[in-house]
Parts: structure tokens; C-alpha cells; sequence
């Protein structure tokens, strides 16, 4: 998904959509209590519901806290008005919606307003931190543009508590930080348990054409979309022989900041579902 808003500023304009996903394997919703939440890495549908919710967080472009102020709200608003009120935007929502996966997708810091990139880094995630909340994070074109470097920006998300981002795969000769995948298990305790019944996909999109006929926001390059389509099939062929063997490929999630070239083009007119699960 990607990230869009891309080019606002100010610390009201986070955006959070969110996704509810629901498992595609029978017995899938057997049982009680929930699976991402029980302090293990492994991400997995839940129990009670055979769902698995994620929480998307683009374009926070958070700075220095409260010494941050606003953009484009009214005048009445513009006093007391700082990064603080997102950072209560994502307690709310964290909340009400009980994620079991969130995931940051780019600008999630504006680094030029920012004194320090990883205090404000640290600050900006913190929400999910403090709820103990699994989260993942690609970077967008703004994250870099203070005292860490790109890859520098994503070595911290990395390091962060409760993090499961990635910087690169392995041995691997990829364009760009933040190329990674996970896999989201089915519910403990069914014949799924151990097989991944939806992969999610992280891709840095970049942040400007290096490209001097070719003005705007950078892309994904072709390494990254080597890299996707080898381990999408490496993943397929995996559950699809393995016992139990999955009946069809697991469906799939891709993250990203920067929109695809075709998003131009959307309309409601061709606007197609794709199926994600049983009862999509």
C-alpha cells in the first residue's frame, strides 16, 4: 500500500488506514484469544476472529515534539497545536482499533525540521512502542533529509524495540534500505499454524529521480521487483508443497511510500477488488 500525501507537512497530517484481513483456511477462526499479541515475534491470525487487522501510518512528518507547530489549520487552532497532537491521534486510534500489526510507511519524520532525526524518530514510533504493539516501517522521501543518512534512518527503525523491519535481504544486491518481508502465520493450534496464510511485502520506493529527463519522486528499480517476484514464488512453492499443503498461494500485501505511476490513472469506474480471503 502505498504511502500517499506525499509533499504535505505539519504534524496534523498523519494518515491511518486500516486493514482488516481474514484467513482464507478452514478452522481458521477456531478457538479463543488472540495471536499477535502473545510476546513472540511471529505474527499471526487470530483466534476468536481469524482475522488479522493492520494499522497504516503514512506521512506523520513529525519533527521536535511540542516545538513543532501545525500547517493549514485555522487560526483558532494554531496555538497548543504541535507533533504532540499526533502522537494523541495514535493513542486513539491504537486504541479503538487493537492492531495486531501497524505499519509506518514513509515521511514518518520530516528531517529537515528536525534537530535530531533519531529523537524525533523515537518519538514519532512511540506509540506503538508504548502499547506494545508489533510495527514495521518503510521510509518515504523526507526521513533522510536531516542528521541520519538513509540507510542510517533505517538502521534505527531497525534497532528499535518491538521493530520487525528490515534493512536488506541477506546477500542480496538490491537497491535502496528497507526491502524486507514477513510472514503472518495462521491460528496456533490448526493444521496452519506453521505456514504463512499472508505475506506482507516492504519496498523503499526512494525519494527523488536521479534521473535527469525524469523530474519528480524516485521509484522502485528492478532489483526490487527481482527480489519480490523470487521470493513471492519461493514462498508459494514452499506452502503450496510442504504438508499440509495450502490449496491456492497465500494472498499478499505490499508497502511502500511512493505511488506507482499508474495511481494517476485510478478512477472509481476502473476500480477492481481483489480477493484477500474467505468472506472478502
Amino acid at each position: 500500500m502505498a504511502g500517499g500525501g506525499l509533499g504535505l507537512r505539519g504534524a496534523h497530517r498523519p494518515v491511518a488506514l486500516l486493514l482488516v484481513l481474514v484467513a482464507a483456511a478452514a478452522g481458521a477462526a477456531a478457538g479463543k484469544g488472540k495471536g499477535a499479541h502473545a510476546g513472540t515475534s511471529r505474527l499471526r491470525f487470530r483466534r476468536e476472529s481469524g482475522t488479522f487487522k493492520v494499522v497504516q501510518v503514512a506521512d506523520m512528518h513529525y519533527a521536535d515534539g511540542r516545538a513543532t507547530g501545525c500547517e493549514d489549520v485555522l487560526p483558532s487552532q494554531v496555538a497548543g497545536c504541535s507533533d504532540l497532537n499526533t502522537t494523541a491521534f495514535l493513542y486513539r486510534v491504537f486504541r479503538a482499533e487493537d492492531p495486531d500489526l501497524v505499519v509506518f510507511t514513509g515521511d514518518n519524520i520530516y528531517g529537515a525540521d528536525s534537530t535530531d532525526a533519531a529523537k524525533s524518530m523515537d518519538a514519532a514510533i512511540a506509540p506503538a512502542i508504548d502499547m506494545k504493539l508489533p510495527w514495521a516501517a518503510v521510509i518515504g522521501n523526507h526521513d533522510q533529509e536531516g542528521t541520519l543518512s538513509r540507510e542510517g534512518v533505517m538502521r534505527h527503525l531497525v534497532g528499535m524495540k518491538n521493530s520487525l523491519s528490515g534493512l536488506n535481504p541477506e546477500g542480496v544486491e538490491i537497491d535502496g534500505y528497507g526491502n524486507y518481508n514477513l510472514e503472518v502465520s495462521g491460528v496456533e493450534g490448526t493444521s496452519l499454524a506453521e505456514k504463512s496464510v499472508l505475506n506482507l511485502y516492504f519496498l523503499d520506493s526512494g525519494d527523488y529521480s536521479t534521473v535527469p529527463s525524469i523530474k519528480g519522486y524516485g521509484w522502485i528499480k528492478a532489483s526490487q521487483q527481482v527480489w519480490f517476484q523470487q521470493t513471492s514464488s519461493s514462498l508459494q512453492r514452499k506452502y503450496m508443497n510442504e504438508n499440509p499443503k495450502q490449496k491456492e498461494p497465500a494472498p499478499g500485501l505490499v508497502f511502500f511510500h511512493i505511488p506507482l505511476p499508474e495511481f494517476s490513472s485510478f478512477t472509481a469506474v476502473n476500480f477492481h477488488r481483489s480477493k484477500t480471503g474467505e468472506g472478502y
